[in-house]
């Protein structure tokens, strides 16, 4: 069994805050029929940002402009870091990987739901067997968005994905699984609400969800009592079960999707 690990954020109620929302990372090989090695592998960030903090307007998502950043003078230095293992060397495990920034071009704004949604797509030369993790992590000025619970705007951040690429028993590369879903979503206060979290896969293999954890995966955000409301459940099959206890609130849901397929003789 091998499990491919992506993170995708999903964050409910939305109100007035800090710059950052969230977001995924995702990764694939360019051309999903490309055997060779190395192999080009497009690295596809997508966040999710406070309108009126940073701004996109129609004009700059038909444009394909990167995003206003506004005073958030960090965004345009911030990047995609790999941060374990990370042996760069000609027998390493993270050959051809560099960093690459996270400023990304504007795909969606609506000032009525206070956001502004961006993307980005970046292709690597990357090699058979490398295995790592790459991941956007905050640098001060941190201004996560306030959070319900005892975590606040100082918070950091942490989005990762691991990279696995390896030759699947069909002879094609790996790919990381999709999370389509982008914060914020709204939910009623005191009202238990079923939520389900759209996943898919190029390979159709088994995909499973679990809650991200440790500073990797979740930076401060990773989910505790006080942090996410008593007897919510995220089951594997990437479903959410959540009742909203405060008015005007912010929860960070911090997914973790695993992908396995299972070798049989």
């Amino acid at each position: 069994m091998i499990a491919i690990i992506t993170a995708a954020f999903v964050h409910f109620t939305f109100i007035s805050g800090s710059h950052f929302n969230g977001g995924t990372i995702t990764w694939h090989p360019t051309d999903f029929n490309d055997t060779s090695n190395p192999i080009n592998i497009t690295i596809t960030q997508t966040y999710s940002w406070t309108f009126g903090k940073v701004n996109c307007t129609n004009a700059m998502i038909t444009n394909h402009s990167n995003i206003n950043y506004g005073t958030y003078s960090t965004i345009p230095t911030d990047t995609l870091t790999c941060i374990s293992p990370c042996n760069t060397g000609s027998s390493g495990n993270a050959r051809g990987y560099t960093s690459t920034h996270i400023i990304p071009q504007c795909t969606d704004t609506n000032p009525i739901m206070g956001t502004t949604i961006s993307q980005r797509t970046d292709t690597k030369l990357l090699y058979v067997n490398d295995n790592f993790t790459v991941a956007y992590q905050s640098a001060s000025p941190y201004a996560w968005l306030p959070l319900a619970g005892s975590t606040t705007a100082s918070a950091q951040w942490s989005i990762a994905s691991n990279i696995d690429l390896y030759l699947r028993p069909d002879g094609y590369y790996n790919s990381a699984p999709l999370a389509t879903m982008m914060s914020p979503l709204n939910i009623p206060k005191n009202i238990q609400q079923i939520i389900n979290i759209p996943v898919s896969d190029a390979n159709d293999d088994d995909l499973r969800c679990r809650w991200a954890s440790g500073s990797t995966e979740c930076g401060d955000a990773c989910p505790s009592a006080s942090l996410i409301p008593a007897n919510t459940v995220l089951y594997s099959n990437c479903t959410l079960m959540i009742t909203g206890t405060l008015a005007d609130a912010y929860y960070a849901i911090p997914v973790v999707v695993m992908k396995f397929f299972f070798l049989t003789g």
